[in-house]
């Protein structure tokens, strides 16, 4: 299921199960507050982290 943004539409109908279902997850690297977003942008670019960096509000 890997793709890249450019494909993303073609490939989201099968993903919408599998998430919905729990049998994948994403991973997460590191979650922010809102108020740290400058710094989850720097870890974003500089740390290139392995999985995905949230904003929660």
């Amino acid at each position: 299921m890997a793709g890249s943004a450019g494909n993303r539409a073609a490939v989201t109908p099968v993903r919408i199960p599998l998430i919905v279902g729990g049998s994948v997850k994403p991973v997460v690297d590191r979650v922010y507050p809102l108020g740290k977003a400058g710094e989850a942008l720097r870890r974003l670019i500089e740390d290139r982290p392995f999985g995905k960096v949230v904003l929660a509000g």
